[in-house]
């Protein structure tokens, strides 16, 4: 089962190979690929999501792991979504085993290449909550629904639309800086 990418390379997200972790193709894919299966106010996508919780760590964050290595954790938290062009909501995940099969490994993959440690620490997975519930106040109507799950986080959200080029670009750039890739 091969898909075409946007550099017109064949690969299988359900069997990825280490040289499939193209960042240009992941920032453009997640650049395109609105939250909350498309049902903000305004276009919001998945690098955004990704970048504010980079923002979150690099400004807020307090605990004891090391920041940068959160914000990396933080941009390559979603890779699975990059690469097949799918943001699944949480509460429908499990009627797709193959998925999450899938998505847990190519994370792992994708750390065990940038020397991330996997699993991310619970704390991660706290703050990756809450700055979904931070999201949903700002971009949906329901929000009685979202208090119960966790506490909003002091993040600053777009309040109009960015176009999908500019966000693609932050985010190659601030992956750029975080592993520290010299610009061709």
């Amino acid at each position: 089962m091969h898909v075409i990418n946007s550099k017109n390379k064949r690969i299988n997200p359900f069997d990825l190979m280490d040289e499939d972790f193209d960042i240009e193709v992941i920032a453009k894919t997640l650049s395109r690929i609105c939250r909350f299966w498309s049902q903000t106010d305004i276009f919001y996508s998945v690098a955004q999501h990704c970048l504010i919780m980079d923002q979150y760590f690099q400004q807020h964050y307090q605990g004891d792991y090391d920041k940068n290595l959160l914000s990396k954790m933080s941009l390559i938290h979603e890779v699975f979504e990059g690469m097949t062009g799918l943001d699944i909501p949480t509460p429908y995940k499990h009627l797709f085993p193959e998925y999450i099969k899938s998505e847990k490994i190519a994370i792992q993959k994708i750390s065990k290449i940038y020397n991330i440690p996997y699993p991310f620490p619970e704390e991660f997975k706290e703050i990756d909550k809450a700055i979904m519930v931070t999201e949903a106040n700002a971009y949906l109507h329901n929000n009685d629904y979202w208090q119960n799950i966790a506490d909003p986080l002091p993040v600053v959200l777009p309040t109009k639309f960015i176009s999908h080029k500019e966000i693609e670009v932050n985010f190659i750039n601030r992956w750029e800086i975080l592993f520290e890739i010299q610009k061709k």
